[in-house]
């Protein structure tokens, strides 16, 4: 699969499109130039089912007459489908830490001692941070935390 067209994180998060691909294979969800979401396929499960169903026709019993559903192990979440992650794993985790409700909004100090930063290292991420995140979000940081 290749998203032509959606190349850079902001442009899938400002147009609203979230993809999402199948068989979770992890070399080409990984490969993208936007980390590929996809669903696990229970290859193991499918597998089990099927070899039971052929030793069920082989002792020349019917076959069910329903078909036989086997749902998705799970989503395996990148950047095409998740608005909360970004390329920088601080981003995404001051991203995370600012998205919990709180009785009133962090502060930077506050938020780089929850991040384990040093504080003058977490002002500097943070202006950085401010910029991307108004920028994804049409926003800023306090204004979203207000809004919680």
């Amino acid at each position: 699969l290749y998203f032509k067209g959606f190349h850079s994180s902001s442009i899938l998060s400002r147009s609203g499109v979230l993809i999402l691909g199948v068989d979770n294979d992890v070399f080409e969800c990984e490969m993208t130039r936007v980390p590929l979401s996809s669903v696990a396929v229970p290859f193991d499960e499918i597998g089990a089912k099927a070899m039971d169903l052929m030793l069920t026709l082989l002792r020349g019993e019917p076959p069910p007459s329903e078909p036989i559903l086997i749902g998705p192990a799970h989503v395996e979440t990148r950047l095409s489908s998740d608005p909360l992650i970004f390329k920088d794993e601080l981003v995404t985790r001051t991203v995370r830490l600012i998205s919990q409700p709180r009785p009133d909004p962090l502060k930077v100090a506050q938020l780089a001692d929850e991040l384990g930063v040093c504080r003058k290292i977490g002002i500097q991420n943070f202006r950085r941070f401010g910029k991307l995140f108004q920028k994804r979000f049409g926003k800023t940081p306090r204004s979203f935390q207000k809004e919680r």
